[in-house]
């Protein structure tokens, strides 16, 4: 709110308007004290005195009835609400609303181009992953079909060998193909990484029990940590809520975790493997942690995708590994 005069626009600061509505009221007050003394001692009340009391009264309700509306007015736009002039235009005052109002208003356009901004970094980003990972996708399937050509003759030397080989000869053979055998395992993994990253990945999810998968894939997490002298403990909770999951990629990731926690076991240090589950999610918990981290291990990154490609985390801790399942993340069709 403004106050015009002949000359320029005269602006007036929050304080000076609460001022004008509260000195009338003072002037009232006095008044009013001045009716009381007159009644008391006069036993008569002048005119003038009874007029001015009445006048500065409704001033003073005036004045406070504009501010109130103007200082409401000002809040309703600094939360965002809508006023505007004549012209359409929002109405701006140098007073300390409007420089608060300048402030925040600086603030919500910094805001909003951050946002964009971050916006665009992230969907240029995700551009950028998807093509790297085509890119490797398909530099990943070239290589298996090297591969296979070069597995096939080891293949045929070692089943139907063409003459007699000696011992050194068949042992590297062995090796060899070995070899070639964990290079395959190593470059499916890399594809099925690619696949994740550019969201190429088929995952089919139902309703899972955890327990079953876990007790699926637990002769073989045995066997692992036999080969270190080893023993796996199991805490499986009883009841559990079932889980939107696709059951292959899911015993695939606890398989791969599995392996990797159970390269550091030994005859002192069993592997424990227990389930559990809170409101929200359903946790895998295993122990040892293994010696990577998700970010090194070839193995670990695509179980790591793959419980992300189930809306789940892999976190890897100082002394566990957890898998973390959301409980109602997906709807998947109940069985």
């Amino acid at each position: 709110m403004t106050t015009q005069r002949q000359g320029p626009i005269v602006v007036l600061s929050v304080g000076q308007r609460l001022a004008l509505g509260v000195a009338p009221a003072l002037l009232a007050v006095v008044l009013v004290v001045g009716l009381a003394y007159y009644g008391e001692r006069g036993r008569a009340i002048p005119s003038l005195v009874l007029a001015g009391a009445a006048a500065l009264a409704v001033v003073s309700l005036i004045l406070t009835w504009l501010n109130t509306q103007y200082l409401a007015r000002r809040i309703r736009r600094l939360a965002g609400g809508v006023d505007v002039v004549g012209d359409g235009t929002q109405p701006t005052e140098d007073d300390e609303l409007g420089r608060i109002e300048q402030v925040v208003g600086k603030l919500g356009a910094a805001l909003a181009a951050a946002e964009h901004a971050l916006r665009e970094v992230v969907a240029t980003s995700d551009a950028k992953i998807k093509q790297q990972a085509t890119t490797i996708a398909a530099t990943v399937l070239d290589a298996r079909a090297q591969l296979d050509e070069l597995r096939l003759p080891l293949h045929i030397l070692m089943d139907a060998p063409f003459g007699e080989l000696n011992e050194n000869q068949e042992e590297l053979l062995v090796d060899a193909r070995a070899a070639g055998a964990v290079m395959d395992v190593t470059l499916r993994r890399l594809t099925l990484i690619a696949d994740a990253d550019r969201d190429a990945l088929p995952v089919l999810l139902e309703r899972v029990a955890v327990n079953d998968v876990l007790r699926a894939v637990l002769p073989m997490l045995r066997a692992a940590v036999e080969r270190h002298g080893a023993r796996i403990d199991t805490d499986f909770e009883p009841v559990l809520p079932r889980v939107a999951a696709d059951r292959a990629r899911l015993a695939e990731a606890i398989a791969i975790v599995g392996t990797e926690v159970a390269a550091m076991t030994s005859e002192q240090q069993a592997l424990t493997l227990t389930s559990s589950a809170d409101k929200s999610h359903a946790r895998i918990t295993m122990s040892p942690a293994p010696a990577a981290g998700a970010d090194t291990n070839i193995s670990l990154v695509l179980a790591q995708r793959l419980i992300a490609a189930q809306h789940g985390q892999l976190i890897i801790e100082a002394r566990k590994v957890q898998i973390v399942l959301p409980l109602d993340a997906v709807q998947a069709p109940a069985r």
